[in-house]
């Protein structure tokens, strides 16, 4: 064999090898990109399937229940501490403004105590459902609790009072809600983790 035909041989056994190569390289590519796909599409799969089963929960009766429950004990939580609230703020003539915006910061301050018990009550309740599914609808339920609570509460006592508006105090109650929201869910996180 001549030098020449040796090296048109090993030119065309090493473009061989190279095709060969990069084929497996876009073999690798291919089969690594279809893994990664197949990830993605199963978290994915598993986060519609995790918020398919949240809303399922949430339409349930017994959900649908609990956060009656829930909402009619903060409703009349509410009502009860408006109608204290009105009483003292009525009773004191000048001072009334003062006592009514006084009487305010108890009112805020119990709430969350309120969304500690409800939270417990929805988590000892429902302990087969899954955990995130019942922090929902706690968080739910608390939060929309807590701002009715708070909004009769506070529309009760300061009834009459000039200088106190509704949206103002309607603010007020989505902060006292957050915090409602954070004290139910560490309610219930504590209700369902206590055995």
């Amino acid at each position: 064999m001549s030098d020449t035909e040796l090296d048109d041989e090993t030119h065309s056994e090493s473009e061989s090898d190279r095709a060969t190569s990069g084929q497996n390289g876009a073999d690798k590519r291919s089969s690594t990109e279809t893994s990664s796909t197949t990830e993605i599409r199963s978290r994915g799969s598993r986060r519609n399937a995790a918020s398919g089963s949240i809303s399922v929960f949430l339409q349930s009766e017994r959900a649908i229940s609990q956060a009656k429950s829930v909402l009619i004990l903060f409703a009349a939580t509410g009502i009860g501490l408006g109608i204290i609230g009105s009483t003292l703020s009525g009773s004191v003539g000048a001072l009334a403004g003062d006592i009514a915006i006084a009487t305010l910061i108890p009112i805020a301050l119990v709430t969350p105590a309120i969304g500690v018990l409800m939270g417990q009550r929805v988590g000892y309740a429902e302990p087969d459902a899954q955990p995130i599914a019942v922090y929902t609808l706690v968080a739910i339920a608390v939060g929309v609790g807590a701002i009715t609570e708070f909004m009769l509460a506070s529309v009760l006592t300061a009834v009459g009072i000039s200088g106190t508006s509704v949206s103002e105090l309607f603010v007020f109650s989505f902060v006292v809600a957050l915090g409602t929201v954070i004290a139910g869910l560490a309610g219930a996180f504590t209700a369902r983790n206590s055995n």
